[in-house]
């Protein structure tokens, strides 16, 4: 849950106009909403991270 709430799509806020208001949200891509070019980079006793592509990029031209 952690992922998508900070790539921007709040479920609980979601399930509740749903279940309370009977308000579905109009999302465009069906299977994923998210934006293109996420990257949840994960890791043995580190915190996840959520980037981007156009970041690691970014680093690794100015780690080269």
């Amino acid at each position: 849950m952690v992922f998508w709430q900070k790539a921007g799509i709040n479920f609980p806020e979601i399930y509740c106009n749903i279940a309370l208001e009977n308000k579905f949200p109009v999302i465009e891509k069906k299977v994923n909403p998210l934006p293109d070019g996420l990257i949840w980079i994960r890791g043995m006793d580190v915190e996840p991270v959520l980037s981007t592509v156009q970041e690691l990029e970014n680093l690794e031209k100015k780690t080269s």
